[in-house]
């Protein structure tokens, strides 16, 4: 007796799904080789939004308004306020991501409304794989406050 044309295609979906199901490996578990201390919340402003970037080499730590770079084994090598990195009154709530692709580093910052209440958000490239080396940056004014919460305004691709 033939299925309806409905019930052939669940079974085919459900069939198909079975067979992939065990074509598909596993996610390969992480192993986590070090721990380090984070950056802590420097400027007393609650939350610290502290979030991380890791590279090849080093891993750049984010709280509020203040910038650390580590080495692999924890060791802070440079830190310092947003302000001091891009020379401008910045606004905190930055964000840092390491770009796979290019094998640079990029960060993007909040700076303060001027007094016709254009905002501006800084944002900065590596050279390189290392960030404690050049860094290309530059300063968008956007109308208003632009806020990067939950760091959706920065993002890379192949180009």
């Amino acid at each position: 007796m033939t299925l309806p044309f409905g019930l052939n295609r669940a079974v085919l979906f459900l069939t198909a799904l079975a067979i992939f199901s065990h074509a598909i490996p596993a996610t390969a578990q992480i192993t986590v080789l070090t721990s380090v201390d984070g950056q802590g919340n420097v400027s007393g402003i609650a939350p610290p939004d502290a979030h991380a970037a890791v590279g090849p080499n080093h891993i750049i730590a984010w709280g509020n308004d203040s910038l650390m770079i580590l080495n692999k084994n924890g060791t802070v090598i440079s830190s310092q306020s947003a302000t001091a990195f891009f020379g401008t009154a910045t606004g905190g709530d930055g964000h840092v991501i390491y770009n796979e692709i290019t094998g640079r580093y990029a960060f993007e910052v909040l700076e303060s409304l001027n007094s016709s209440g254009m905002g501006a958000v800084g944002f900065a490239v590596s050279d390189t794989s290392d960030p404690t080396g050049t860094w290309h940056k530059t300063t968008i004014n956007v109308p208003g406050l632009w806020d990067g919460f939950g760091g959706n305004g920065i993002g890379y691709n192949a180009d």
